[in-house]
C-alpha cells in the first residue's frame, strides 16, 4: 500500500478524487486461482460467511483490448471491479456489486475489507441501516414513491437507495456515457443478462460539476448484505484526503489538493 511519502498530492473529497490503479484494493485474504484462464482480467477469489465471492478486475489498459476482441457489448456497463457472491462455483449468484473504471478505489477496496469481515461482525452491524453514514454526515435525503437519493453536500455525489425489494429492476446505468437507459428488450423478464435473477440495485455515483453526466458510477444489488452497503455509504462520505498520482481536471469539480512534493 502507498503512503504519503510515495504519493505527491492528497485529494478531498473522497467522490471528486478520481481513479488510481496504484491504490491496493484487495488484501492479502484474497486469492488468485491457479486454474483457468482469465484473459483480459485479474481474478480472485475469497470465501466469507458461508459463500464464495468472486473479484474481477479489468485494468484499464485491457478495456480496449476487451473491446477488440469482443469481449464486451454495448448492452453493458464498463466494468473495473466486479464482485459476484455464490453459494458454490456455477451457481446463481446471491448478490453483485459492480464498480466503473473511473471509479474512486477507495470504495471497491472498503466493499472488499467488509466481505473479509463479514464473519466476524456481531448481529446489530449486519443488520444495522445501511444509510446511517449518510445521515450522519449530513447527507440529504430526497424520498421518492419508489426510490430514496441522498445527495452530498456539496451537491455532486449521490447515493440511491430501492426501498422496495420486491419490484422489477429499475434502471440500468451506461457508464460510457453517463446516462441512463433501460435495460435491453432481449433480457427476459425477472432475469438479468448474466441469466441470474434480477434485484433491485443501490446506486453510487458522483456528477460533472457543470454539465449533466456522471464521473464514475457504482451499482450494487440490494441483496447484498447490508454491511457491505453500509461499509459503501460510510467509504463515499470519506472527509479524509486520499493519495493521488494526478490532480483531477477542472471539469471535475473543486477539490482540496495537499501537494506532498
Amino acid at each position: 500500500m502507498r503512503t504519503h511519502d510515495t504519493t505527491p498530492y492528497l485529494i478531498a473529497p473522497l467522490h471528486l478524487a478520481g481513479p488510481d490503479e496504484t491504490v491496493k484494493v484487495l488484501s492479502d485474504r484474497w486469492q488468485a486461482p491457479s486454474y483457468g484462464d482469465t484473459g483480459f482480467v485479474d481474478f480472485y477469489v475469497h470465501r466469507s460467511a458461508g459463500q464464495l465471492v468472486e473479484a474481477l478486475h479489468t485494468p484499464r489498459w485491457a478495456q480496449s483490448a476487451c473491446e477488440e476482441h469482443g469481449r464486451t457489448t454495448g448492452g453493458e456497463p464498463e466494468r473495473g471491479w466486479e464482485f459476484t457472491a455464490r453459494n458454490a462455483p456455477g451457481t446463481t449468484r446471491t448478490w453483485r456489486a459492480v464498480f466503473a473504471p473511473s471509479t474512486p478505489p477507495e470504495l471497491p477496496a472498503a466493499l472488499a475489507h467488509a466481505v473479509v469481515r463479514l464473519p466476524a461482525m456481531l448481529g446489530p452491524l449486519i443488520h444495522a441501516e445501511p444509510t446511517a453514514p449518510l445521515a450522519a454526515a449530513g447527507w440529504i435525503c430526497d424520498r421518492g414513491t419508489r426510490e430514496n437519493t441522498w445527495f452530498s453536500p456539496d451537491g455532486q455525489a449521490i447515493v440511491i437507495t430501492p426501498p422496495h425489494r420486491h419490484n422489477s429492476p429499475r434502471t440500468a446505468l451506461d457508464g460510457s456515457k453517463g446516462n441512463t437507459t433501460q435495460p435491453e428488450a432481449k433480457t427476459p423478464c425477472g432475469r438479468d443478462a448474466g441469466g441470474d435473477a434480477c434485484t433491485e440495485r443501490w446506486l453510487f455515483a458522483a456528477q460533472h460539476a457543470c454539465k449533466q453526466a456522471l464521473l464514475w458510477f457504482a451499482l450494487a444489488d440490494a441483496s447484498a448484505p447490508n454491511a457491505l452497503l453500509r461499509a459503501l455509504c460510510k467509504e463515499i462520505t470519506r472527509e479524509e484526503p486520499v493519495p493521488r498520482n494526478e490532480i483531477p481536471g477542472p471539469e471535475t469539480g473543486p477539490v482540496l489538493v495537499h501537494r506532498l512534493r
